[in-house]
């Protein structure tokens, strides 16, 4: 049987909140070196990464986030675009006192952790995107990356079971299987 505790056992990790310019962050850290931050996707957390964190903490500083509005991190008033998630994570960046990082997003997390480097090169040492897009801000196509944040927001404040059940038909639902 798996689970987020068996996938973690006998790895040397922590949960820790750390305060980015009044915002209550969470992240799952472990190992030490250079620092690599795992991002999830839209409406997901650091516990998307649980099954990565052992063999990456042999040779890097991973954190796991929970990004501005996901998981246990705070929920604020904005508008949760694009700039919102960059400015959070670069803040983030600052705030455990790294000059460069090694970024690896998955979904919605691929995109911040893109524009991260796009409007931080000097931030960023390598990218890794999983699933991820890129879309200029003022491409075809930004009708569906405006759904994906709202689908976002959505996901990130007061969970339901129609909200899930929603989001879970959204990434998954195959009707032509029905």
């Amino acid at each position: 049987m798996s689970s987020i505790w068996t996938d973690l056992m006998g790895v040397e990790y922590s949960q820790k909140y750390y305060d980015v310019k009044g915002i209550k962050t969470r992240v799952i850290e472990a190992g030490s070196g250079p620092v690599l931050i795992f991002l999830h996707g839209t409406g997901g957390h650091a516990e998307a990464y649980v099954r990565n964190i052992e063999e990456h903490a042999k040779h890097f500083h991973v954190y796991a986030y929970d990004m501005i509005g996901h998981g246990y991190t705070d929920r604020p008033d904005c508008e949760y675009d694009m700039d919102d998630f960059v400015e959070h994570l670069v803040n983030f960046i600052d705030t455990i006192g790294a000059d460069k990082v090694y970024l690896s997003g998955e979904s919605l997390g691929a995109m911040v952790a893109s524009w991260t480097a796009i409007k931080h090169p000097e931030r960023v040492i390598k990218l890794v995107q999983n699933t991820g897009i890129l879309m200029a801000p003022n491409c075809e196509g930004k009708a569906e990356l405006a759904d994906a944040l709202e689908r976002s927001k959505k996901a990130a404040g007061q969970l339901t079971k129609e909200i899930v059940r929603a989001r879970m038909s959204w990434l998954m639902a195959e009707p032509e299987k029905h």
